[in-house]
């Protein structure tokens, strides 16, 4: 589906369901800010690398504002709600300082759950990294995105899961980074029991 949006080109990018923070200063993404929450609208963030404009972004709804400062600031924490693919981009949308652009929103439903093996390296990963486990974290419907919300992705990392094709590349993709992270979380303990024992 085709869509305008305005947009916060940032070098931040966000899964469905993932959450984070940002710090707005800008007068131009002050008055986005400001027009998105008079017209409860969403806004996109396309993301940047290098000052380089991908064409993959999420699409972003603020649930909170966090604080306000004395100079007109504010810090809001958003949550992604879809992905896009950027069709056409402008500097500003029409009289407004911001930029916006003609996007088509992206299928992110998976219903289809991740395997026992990703479960299981999954599990490693969350107990040698003494994360605080949630029921979502390890339900037996957790899919590729969902288990993408939970590793530590880089934006890169996760445009590739967005681009997989199917279920089974997503999945490799995941499984890869776990059993990087897993083996790194190894040598560290190794190391330390070393240092531990000189």
């Amino acid at each position: 589906m085709q869509t305008e949006l305005p947009l916060f080109p940032l070098s931040v990018f966000l899964l469905p369901g993932e959450k984070s923070q940002i710090h707005i200063f800008e007068s131009r993404y002050k008055q986005l800010l400001a027009d998105c929450e008079r017209n409860h609208a969403s806004f996109g963030i396309p993301f940047i690398l290098n000052n380089v404009l991908s064409e993959y972004g999420s699409v972003v709804k603020v649930i909170d504002e966090l604080a306000s400062h004395p100079d007109g600031s504010s810090d809001i924490e958003i949550q992604c709600t879809d992905i896009f693919k950027i069709k056409s981009y402008y500097q500003q949308m029409g009289e407004k300082l911001y930029p916006g652009g003609n996007v088509i929103l992206l299928e992110t439903e998976s219903s289809q759950p991740v395997s026992e093996n990703l479960m299981s390296e999954l599990g490693k990963f969350l107990q040698k990294s003494n994360q605080e486990l949630t029921p979502d974290m390890l339900s037996i419907d957790l899919d590729a995105y969902g288990a993408g919300r939970i590793i530590p992705l880089n934006g890169l990392e996760k445009i590739k899961l967005v681009k997989a094709k199917n279920p089974q590349t997503k999945e490799k993709i995941l499984l890869n980074k776990l059993k990087i992270l897993n083996q790194l979380q190894k040598q560290y303990k190794s190391v330390e029991r070393n240092i531990f024992l000189n």
